[in-house]
């Protein structure tokens, strides 16, 4: 309903209400009864006028609300409307920088990766000695062993001395090799 012909129906109500001939010839119970009913009534289109209003008015501050917001969104676009030509540079240019530095990025893991693979053979190539050094322990006696034969030669030349050094006189030689693996250099 709009609100004057709410505003009438109350009028009704209160003048319902406060008609003395509305209450003539009652008993006193209907007679309060009824009173107290028509009041109710009174009041309660009185509270529905007040809601009404109020709903009213919120629906106004809300607009002007609006309203506002509105003239603040076109004041703000009318003064930057030229600011999305410098928006789409900038982004451009965050777009190549952020390109370059992904590369950089790559660039600097990778170039991390070959300094690890570089340490790691610059390690091998420090300890080579150490790790070999009972290997060129055996190579050496081996090898002195091919060059001076047998001890034992029972007058058989040298070189029949090297041509017998068997794969037992080998093994004999690797345990010793073996047994003084604890040398350190």
């Amino acid at each position: 309903t709009a609100p004057d012909s709410l505003q009438a129906r109350i009028n009704q109500a209160e003048a319902k209400f406060r008609d003395p001939n509305q209450y003539t010839d009652m008993p006193t119970l209907v007679k309060e009864e009824k009173e107290k009913e028509l009041y109710n009534e009174w009041q309660q289109l009185k509270q529905e006028l007040a809601d009404k209003n109020q709903e009213l008015a919120n629906k106004n501050a809300e607009l002007t609300g609006n309203a506002a917001n509105y003239s603040a969104a076109k004041s703000y676009i009318d003064a930057n409307r030229g600011a999305h030509v410098g928006y789409r540079h900038t982004e451009k240019d965050y777009n190549s920088l952020k390109d370059k530095t992904e590369k950089f990025r790559s660039a600097t893991a990778d170039l991390k990766e070959q300094n690890k693979v570089l340490r790691e053979r610059n390690t091998a190539l420090r300890n080579w000695d150490q790790d070999h050094y009972n290997k060129v322990l055996f190579l050496e006696k081996f090898w002195n062993e091919l060059q001076n034969g047998d001890t034992k030669s029972y007058g058989i030349s040298a070189k029949r001395s090297q041509e017998n050094f068997t794969k037992n006189k080998k093994d004999v030689l690797l345990q010793q090799m073996m047994a003084q693996r604890t040398l350190n250099p």
